[in-house]
């Protein structure tokens, strides 16, 4: 009796430790499986620090404040907007390239009056960003600025004129940029650039196709690939 009762406890004993065996693996697996849907629904999650997504398009709007070289220009607040297309070769390298739209303004005296361009870019960059955390980044590269159009407005007491700039005064450009990213809240980003454009002048030209400036401004991730370990 006493050996059928031994046999029957190991029996029992062996019986516990698959139950607790299979709860076990059944919790852990659960787990996993809801801490991938966290990364991927809400970037959320214990193995955030271990995962990024390798492709990502942002759409953004900025302010600029960017200057001509003129000692006697002032520059102008200004909108533009931004199209980003980021490839991650590993979590803490990428490269970025996309479109800018960006307009440029400043004033500077006449005689007797005062003159303001108007200039509209669209952009090229291709640079390369460092992701040293998950929340901060840091980017550089350059710049092809391609001029869409310009305009002239002078300004004398009450009266004010505006014209088109003909082709071939304002030419496109090259340049570069550098540029601090935070993110700050989920798909949101906040970014500040320093951006420059030279381009050889002609020196019967009064207009210059030099600039340099700062911009600031808050992007948006409207799509990223799937995550990768």
């Amino acid at each position: 009796m006493s050996l059928m009762m031994l046999k029957m406890s190991r029996i029992y004993r062996l019986l516990i430790v698959i139950i607790l065996f299979k709860i076990y693996f059944s919790t852990f697996l659960n787990y996993a499986q809801n801490s991938d849907i966290l990364i991927q629904q809400y970037n959320i999650g214990p193995a955030l620090d271990d995962v990024y997504s390798k492709w990502t398009i942002s759409l953004g709007a900025h302010l600029n404040r960017i200057d001509s070289d003129k000692e006697i220009s002032n520059p102008l607040i200004n909108f533009g907007a931004i199209n980003q297309l980021e490839f991650r070769m590993t979590k803490s390298f990428g490269v970025i390239t996309g479109v800018n739209y960006n307009r440029i303004s400043y004033n500077y005296p006449l005689i007797n009056s005062v003159g303001k361009d108007e200039l509209v870019y669209y952009s090229l960059p291709l640079g390369i960003r460092l992701h040293p955390t998950n929340k901060v980044s840091f980017a550089i590269g350059g710049l092809y600025n391609n001029f869409n159009r310009g305009q002239l407005t002078i300004k004398y007491e009450n009266f004010e004129r505006s014209e088109l700039y003909a082709i071939g005064i304002f030419e496109n450009s090259v340049g570069g940029f550098t540029q601090v990213e935070y993110n700050f809240l989920k798909n949101f980003h906040t970014y500040f650039n320093f951006r420059w454009a030279t381009k050889n002048n002609s020196p019967t030209m009064p207009q210059s196709n030099n600039t340099s400036g700062f911009q600031i401004g808050i992007s948006y991730q409207i799509w990223n690939s799937r995550i990768r370990r």
